[in-house]
């Protein structure tokens, strides 16, 4: 069972405020003229620091599709850069996320948690549990062996 889609749109422009840094731009919601689903750009910067201590500042992409279900079903997310990540795959691959809140999401789940999950994703990889692509099943054996730390994730 959806909601209509003003009510969607509704708790969309309360959520959207909470998480207006990690937009790419301002995203204006007029609930009149808004069409489901609504697919919206992100960004988040991170700073690694290798044993060397040389530090790579990333700044990543990723879309963000509500449906007309949202609320009782989960966005939809897709990584847009390239990343080296045991838990999310690059673009070529099809950009999946696997953050275990995408699949304990209620409708009490609110976007700005979910975003802080992706951080959190971004500074503390799960490398017992990667993707079975080429490059995460690579990222994560590289995480494990070589004692990588990620300093921070910011939005931009």
């Amino acid at each position: 069972m959806s909601y209509p889609k003003e009510i969607v749109l509704r708790r969309l422009i309360n959520e959207l405020r909470d998480c207006s840094d990690f937009m790419d731009g301002n995203i204006e919601i007029d609930p009149e003229n808004t069409e489901l689903p609504l697919t919206i750009g992100m960004k988040i910067t991170d700073t690694l620091a290798y044993a060397t201590r040389d530090k790579v500042v990333s700044e990543h992409e990723f879309s963000v599709t509500i449906t007309k279900d949202y609320g009782q079903c989960k966005p939809e997310v897709r990584w847009k850069t390239e990343i080296f990540h045991p838990n999310i795959m690059s673009p070529k691959d099809g950009g999946l996320v696997c953050i275990k809140m995408l699949n304990e999401w209620t409708y009490g789940t609110r976007l700005s948690s979910f975003l802080n999950g992706i951080m959190t994703l971004l500074v503390e990889p799960n490398v017992a549990s990667p993707f079975g692509t080429d490059s995460c099943k690579k990222a994560a054996e590289f995480f494990a062996s070589k004692g990588k730390a990620r300093i921070s994730a910011s939005v931009k």
